[in-house]
């Protein structure tokens, strides 16, 4: 095969894997729109909702497993050659063979670049999965409106999140109110304004926060119930925790040697990221029903990975693809 048929073939390649990448995204899930360098602050407004229980009703059936009366399902996933895998260790608290590796990896070095390398490349990134409600607010996209999807919340917003929850009251500068207390009661919840800007070649969303009025979802107790029922069952969303899984994984890896485990030098490093960002009052009319108290809330970061490019080395269930990746690959 010469050069120009081969980068033909590879540009075919590539195409496929974006589609196929593409069709494996699940429709239901939120994910904020890419602001880059020199873009205005993307906004949009939701409001979590409140966690589900055994047997409640969801998109699809019944739940069957509750939240503990939690708002989200918190835990953390590795990401080996593209793809999630759900840890042990964070999900449920049992041992995870990439974080034993790479707890110990770290013990070995005091080499500030290659302990961020070992971090990248052996433990979780954490996930907080929720359920979310888009009303239908003018700066919310119109295919938004009225609907409910399920998000990973980025660990800059959940942190927003929890200290709502653990501040007890509004604080002490009337000029400055702050958030506080229950967010997600669906009769009197806070309405978030996630604003993403560019830094470092990441979204941010130090900026985000929550608006002052508290509001019911619907007008009705039946208005309510219905958006409630349009809750996704989160544990089904959120990657299998598989130790075997993960093990095979390294093994493959390290070629059967998991104690080979030096980590990879083509690791890129983590970009750093910084602050931006001008305010923005929340003087929006609301399409949702009026309620009491008040609310804002301040910083706090953490990047979002950037979007991969395909990988031709993952896993593929194709066989024409793969058929197309082996005449590319194995013709230097």
């Amino acid at each position: 095969m010469d050069q120009k048929a081969r980068e033909a073939m590879l540009q075919k390649v590539r195409n496929k894997l974006k589609e196929q990448k593409g069709s494996r995204r699940d429709p239901a899930m939120f994910r904020p729109p890419s602001v880059k360098q020199g873009d205005p602050a993307a906004k949009l407004r939701f409001v979590v909702l409140p966690g589900l229980k055994k047997g409640d009703k969801c998109v699809g059936g019944t739940v069957s497993e509750g939240m503990d009366d939690m708002f989200c399902i918190s835990g953390g996933q590795h990401w080996i050659n593209q793809r999630p895998y759900g840890c042990p260790r964070l999900f449920d608290s049992e041992e995870c063979p990439w974080c034993e590796l790479g707890f110990n990896l770290l013990n070995e070095s005091d080499i500030d670049e290659e302990r961020r390398k070992i971090s990248r490349m052996y433990l979780p990134r954490s996930t907080f999965a929720v359920n979310i409600y888009f009303p239908a607010y003018k700066v919310n996209p119109p295919e938004y409106h009225n609907k409910v999807m399920w998000y990973l919340l980025p660990k800059t917003v959940y942190d927003k999140m929890e200290e709502c929850l653990m501040r007890e009251d509004a604080g002490d500068d009337p000029d400055d109110p702050q958030p506080s207390g229950l967010f997600f009661d669906p009769e009197a919840c806070l309405v978030f304004q996630l604003e993403v800007t560019h830094k470092g070649g990441y979204n941010n969303y130090e900026n985000s926060k929550f608006l002052l009025k508290p509001q019911s979802i619907g007008s009705t107790q039946e208005e309510i119930q219905a958006i409630l029922d349009q809750r996704h069952d989160l544990w089904e969303k959120v990657p299998s925790r598989n130790r075997e899984e993960l093990d095979k994984l390294l093994e493959k890896l390290y070629n059967g040697s998991p104690e080979d485990s030096s980590p990879k030098k083509k690791e890129k490093p983590v970009e750093e990221t910084a602050a931006r960002a001008p305010d923005d009052d929340d003087e929006e009319e609301s399409p949702l029903p009026s309620s009491k108290k008040k609310t804002t809330t301040k910083k706090s970061e953490a990047p979002d990975p950037k979007p991969d490019e395909p990988d031709l080395n993952e896993d593929i269930d194709d066989p024409e693809l793969q058929n197309l990746i082996d005449q590319v690959q194995g013709d230097v």
